[in-house]
C-alpha cells in the first residue's frame, strides 16, 4: 500500500538488480510487450490512434507550424468530424515534447511502438515497488494500455517516483515529479504530498527549471496557446466532480496515509468517467 512505501521510506531498500529483473521476469515481459504490440498491429481503426492523437499531431503541428496547438495543418481532412479532432490539443507542451521521437514514425507505427512502451514501464514500474504484477489485470489500467492514454505513462512516472522515494534516489524524484506534472489532472495532489515527503527542495527547482523552463525556451507562447485549448477541452468534453468522493481522504488523512489520500482527492476533483 501508499502507506507501507511512506514507512519504508525510513529504511532505504536496495534488492540487487538480479533479484529485482530475474530471467523469469525479464522473458515474461518481453513476451508481454511482444503480444501488445502485435495486438496493437492488428487493429484497423477509423482513426490512427485513440487517445495519443493530440499528442502525436500536436508533436507534428509544432515541428511544422511552431505551435502545438493548432491541429488542422497536420491532420487529413477527413478527421475534422470527430470529436478527438474538435477537441484539440489540451496537453502541456512538455508532454508534447516528451513524445516528440514518436512523430518520426507513421501513425500505426508509433501506435504499435507507445503500446509497447507502456507495457514496459508499468510492469518494471511495479516489479521496482516490488508490488504484486496481477495488478495489470486491474479494468481500468488494461482500458488505460488500451486506448492508449498518456494517463498510463504518467502512472509509470509515479511508480518510479514511489520507487526513488524508498530507496532515497532524490535526483531521479525529481525528475519524476517535473514530468507526473505535465498531466497535472493526474497527480498534481501526489506531486504536493511526495515535495513534503522527501524534502529535496533543491532537486525538484532544478528539475522544474530544466522541464518546464526548457519548455518555454523553445516556445515561449505555448502557456497562452494551452489555455486556449484547455478552455475548448472543457467546453467539448465536460465531467462531473464527484465531491462525494473526497470523503473517502477523510479516514486515509487520519491514519495519516497522506498519499493514498492525495490520489482519492485527485480523483474526486478531475475525474473522467
Amino acid at each position: 500500500t501508499l502507506r507501507q512505501v511512506f514507512v519504508s521510506s525510513a529504511q532505504p531498500y536496495a534488492p540487487t538488480a538480479q533479484r529485482t529483473f530475474s530471467r523469469p521476469f525479464v522473458v515474461g515481459t518481453l513476451l508481454c510487450i511482444c503480444c501488445a504490440m502485435l495486438w496493437r498491429w492488428s487493429l484497423e481503426l477509423p482513426l490512427p490512434f485513440y487517445d495519443l492523437y493530440p499528442l502525436y499531431y500536436g508533436g507534428k503541428a509544432w515541428l511544422q507550424t511552431g505551435t502545438a496547438y493548432e491541429l488542422r495543418s497536420v491532420v487529413p481532412a477527413d478527421h475534422i468530424p470527430y470529436t478527438v479532432f474538435q477537441i484539440g490539443n489540451s496537453y502541456p507542451l512538455p508532454a508534447v515534447l516528451l513524445l516528440l521521437p514518436l512523430t518520426v514514425f507513421p501513425p500505426h507505427i508509433a501506435a504499435t511502438l507507445w503500446i509497447g512502451i507502456l507495457v514496459a514501464g508499468i510492469l518494471i514500474g511495479l516489479r521496482l515497488c516490488r508490488a504484486p504484477l496481477w495488478l495489470v489485470a486491474y479494468v481500468p489500467l488494461l482500458e488505460a494500455i488500451r486506448i492508449e492514454q498518456y494517463t498510463a505513462l504518467i502512472l509509470i512516472f509515479q511508480l518510479v517516483a514511489l520507487w526513488a522515494l524508498q530507496t532515497r534516489r532524490l535526483g531521479l524524484l525529481a525528475v519524476c515529479n517535473a514530468l507526473i506534472l505535465t498531466k497535472p489532472s493526474h497527480g498534481l495532489l501526489f506531486v504536493v504530498i511526495m515535495l513534503f515527503l522527501a524534502r529535496n527542495w533543491r532537486q525538484q527547482v532544478i528539475a522544474m527549471l530544466v522541464i518546464w523552463g526548457g519548455s518555454l525556451l523553445v516556445d515561449f507562447r505555448w502557456p497562452y496557446d494551452w489555455i486556449q485549448a484547455l478552455q475548448t477541452y472543457i467546453h467539448v468534453a465536460a465531467w462531473p466532480t464527484f465531491w462525494a468522493l473526497a470523503l473517502m481522504a477523510i479516514p486515509l488523512v487520519l491514519t495519516k496515509d497522506y498519499l493514498s489520500s492525495a490520489v482519492v482527492l485527485q480523483c474526486a476533483l478531475a475525474p473522467y468517467p
